[in-house]
């Protein structure tokens, strides 16, 4: 039944408002208000939200604007219209009451909760972020959060953080499920990510020589070390000169945590004698003076990083600089020219993570007859 917005105004207040004021008041109360040939209207509807008669069949109008038919049967249509608002809109307000309304936040805090005594602290506040993405993007119930609506949500993502989203999703909801508050974990459902392969720039043998010549001797002890030792970053920053016994060097991985013995080469010891030769006195191989505190010689990952990507533009010139832990890329390339084998130097797990580094097509020999 459709009553005109102006008579429906008309009846209800005096001064009677403008249109644009009536029709906001009408949304305001909850009512139904369709437009209608340039005319709007109050609608008082024995169907549910959404569904409409028209002429004989029933339509449905979907978010997008798009009315598809329902068929002629009006039990159907109802049945059909009220899934729909469900899955597309959320939950009725009622049903929420009485199945509850723990959200995703509520399971989040369960699984971070579990989570933080077992991760790193950059590890936590990176699952903290994702946590709060998913929350975010998907609130209310989780009961009425639809299949459609977490794809979307991860669709909007890019590549890279739609694998991570929609495994977080999943850790959520198996929580949700275990407890009984649903009854299937509907993330697992969802395509997987694509392959995601990270572009990042190079670093050539000729960019390392540029960068390397106008490095400050701190630093270009730090190239030499993490070229010949294929360690990251915050591995030989953090190495000490005491720590080499015996021409050996144990590394224990700060990224994965795995042990590995360092044969220590006649190369690799001449970048640490330089390291004792410098003015500065030390005990950690790459180190050098900081100015606001005389007598700390720790160098941290940001300042390396930072210095090392001001000098590399000030030396090649362009925008799309390699960093510092493409010099892990080059080395793995530099080892394997030589005949020699990087993987457990690394400390990859597999032959092919150790591939992922490599900058040169390693062709497998075949014969033919």
């Amino acid at each position: 039944m459709y009553t005109a917005l102006r008579t429906w105004a008309e009846e209800n207040f005096h001064p009677v408002p403008d249109p644009k004021t009536s029709l906001k008041i009408a949304e305001d109360w909850g009512l139904d208000t369709e437009l209608v040939r340039g005319k709007w209207y109050i609608v008082k509807r024995e169907l549910p939200k959404n569904l409409y008669l028209d002429g004989n069949r029933y339509r449905y109008k979907m978010p997008d604007g798009s009315r598809p038919s329902m068929g002629s049967d009006k039990e159907e249509a109802i049945q059909a219209a009220i899934e729909l608002n469900t899955k597309l809109y959320g939950a009725n307000p009622l049903v929420a009451k009485v199945m509850g309304s723990k959200s995703l936040r509520h399971y989040g805090d369960q699984w971070l909760a579990r989570r933080k005594p077992n991760v790193k602290a950059s590890t936590y506040k990176q699952s903290l972020s994702q946590v709060r993405l998913v929350c975010e993007g998907l609130p209310g119930p989780i009961f009425s959060i639809s299949q459609s609506q977490i794809a979307d949500f991860l669709d909007s993502q890019t590549d890279n953080q739609y694998a991570k989203l929609r495994k977080v999703l999943i850790e959520l909801y198996r929580i949700a499920v275990a407890h009984g508050d649903i009854a299937e974990n509907i993330p697992e459902k969802t395509l997987p990510a694509p392959s995601f392969v990270r572009q990042r720039p190079r670093m050539s043998e000729g960019d390392f020589q540029a960068i390397y010549a106008r490095a400050p001797e701190w630093l270009q002890i730090a190239m030499d070390f993490a070229l010949l030792s294929l360690q990251r970053e915050g591995d030989i920053l953090a190495k000490r000169h005491d720590e080499i016994v015996n021409g050996q060097m144990p590394v224990i991985q700060q990224k994965t945590g795995k042990a590995i013995m360092i044969d220590v080469g006649p190369q690799l010891m001449e970048v640490v004698r330089r390291s004792m030769r410098t003015p500065v006195l030390s005990n950690y191989i790459v180190h050098k003076r900081n100015q606001m505190h005389p007598m700390e010689t720790f160098v941290k990952q940001k300042h390396l990083q930072k210095v090392f990507l001001k000098v590399a533009r000030e030396a090649l010139g362009k925008q799309d600089i390699p960093t510092f832990h493409e010099i892990r890329s080059l080395g793995i390339t530099m080892y394997r020219n030589q005949g020699l084998i990087a993987q457990d130097l690394a400390g990859h797990e597999d032959e092919k993570t150790t591939d992922g580094y490599d900058q040169e097509i390693r062709f497998t020999e075949a014969r033919t007859l």
